[in-house]
């Protein structure tokens, strides 16, 4: 099992107020940690630099204990975004950003099986506007497990 970190993971953890820390927390607590962990630093630090510190104690923790590691370059996601250029149009009419998309190909090149993240536009970019809203879309998520056998899971 490979499971994939979107960077709101790290920013999320990092922040008590944010509705999904208490899962993010979970999830990167190293000593319940039954997978190999993937992510990409670079995207990771460029989108919440803040969260860097925390990064990289978790990543040391994960080494030390014998946790599996697949750390992705942003050039990784590029060569895997090739392969998948033909998804790229269906997401992006569904809302689906750049920043998203480079997490996905991140996930694709090192072969997740799924991707952890609390960022609503991998479920549904609805979801954002919609806050409220007594039933969650799930529109992107299920496009990509069909179609590119990744499971998105909210920790």
């Amino acid at each position: 099992m490979i499971r994939y970190y979107d960077s709101c993971i790290f920013g999320a953890a990092t922040n008590s107020q944010h509705p999904g820390c208490g899962g993010c927390q979970r999830v990167t607590e190293v000593a319940s940690i039954e997978w190999t962990v993937a992510a990409c630093r670079e995207l990771i630090q460029a989108e919440f630099p803040s969260a860097t510190e925390y990064l990289e104690q978790f990543l040391a923790y994960c080494a030390f204990n014998g946790v599996g590691l697949v750390l992705n370059t942003l050039q990784d996601a590029k060569s895997a975004a090739k392969l998948n250029r033909a998804h790229k149009k269906p997401l992006e009419q569904m809302g689906f950003g750049s920043q998203d998309w480079n997490h996905l190909n991140s996930a694709s090149h090192c072969e997740a099986d799924t991707i952890y993240t609390v960022d609503d536009d991998f479920f549904d970019p609805w979801n954002k506007a919609n806050p409220g809203a007594a039933r969650k879309r799930r529109a992107v998520a299920d496009y990509i497990t069909k179609n590119l056998g990744i499971a998105v899971v909210r920790p």
